[in-house]
């Protein structure tokens, strides 16, 4: 429950059924106790039903379970199929509409901000040279955020401000059904871009687009979580091809 990019994602959809029920409003919503706020302030964004707190090695024990299935994953993958890889994700279109639930592009101030969403306070598939790459990124106009640092709604507005967005491949990511469909968004990865459908796939159905750049290893490895390094020429390249005129200088 401390993930975000399966909280959010994966737990939080599952409201949209549980909705469904005549009884829904009334009944009590368990949870983890131990959850960042920022979970605790989506949930309340989608939903006002009382909450039970579960603490650490506490059980509960319930007349009556309402349990809903996380929506639209199937494992195609382990199966012989010609399903292109954004074709095949992990999360919902529709699930990550609900998601955004009222929030709106139309904002009295139009995306105008370029940010850059750092990830150095991770412990692992860190970019080792985010800190060159920032010192680079802020000649162009970004900004470093960091987004844990920042409470839901300052995510939300974060988002909606954006016009150009650098990022390495992360969870956060997920805020960008906040943005503007007009919002130009590059992504920073290492050499093994696993599971990449999972956010291309349903962004892209929901009119977002966006560039990829690998690095190099930073240890000749092939793991899921590998550390890794981008050149900022690498970058400045990527952005001049997504027609930021100043990148190419």
């Amino acid at each position: 429950s401390d993930a975000f990019g399966h909280s959010f994602p994966e737990f939080l959809p599952k409201l949209q059924f549980l909705k469904q029920h005549p009884d829904f409003s009334a009944l009590p919503i368990i949870v983890d106790v131990d959850m960042p706020q920022s979970h605790f302030d989506h949930l309340r964004r989608l939903t006002n039903n009382p909450l039970i707190l579960l603490e650490a090695n506490e059980s509960l024990l319930c007349r009556r379970l309402l349990v809903a299935p996380s929506p639209a994953f199937s494992p195609v993958e382990l199966l012989p199929n010609d399903i292109p890889v954004p074709e095949m994700p992990g999360l919902s279109p529709q699930a990550m509409r609900f998601l955004r639930g009222d929030e709106s592009f139309d904002n009295a101030v139009p995306p105008h901000r370029r940010i850059f969403l750092a990830r150095r306070k991770m412990k692992w598939r860190r970019l080792l040279n985010e800190e060159d790459i920032a010192t680079d990124l802020s000649k162009l106009g970004f900004e470093t955020i960091f987004i844990e640092d920042m409470t839901v709604r300052e995510q939300i507005a974060l988002f909606q401000e954006a016009l150009w967005i650098v990022a390495p491949n992360g969870s956060a990511l997920l805020n960008l059904i906040f943005a503007d469909t007009k919002v130009k968004l590059l992504v920073l990865t290492q050499p093994n871009l696993f599971n990449w459908g999972t956010f291309q796939g349903p962004m892209d159905s929901l009119g977002y687009h966006s560039v990829c750049v690998r690095g190099e290893y930073a240890v000749a490895q092939d793991q899921k979580h590998s550390d890794y390094f981008i050149s900022e020429q690498l970058i400045r390249q990527a952005l001049a091809g997504m027609e930021m005129s100043e990148a190419s200088s």
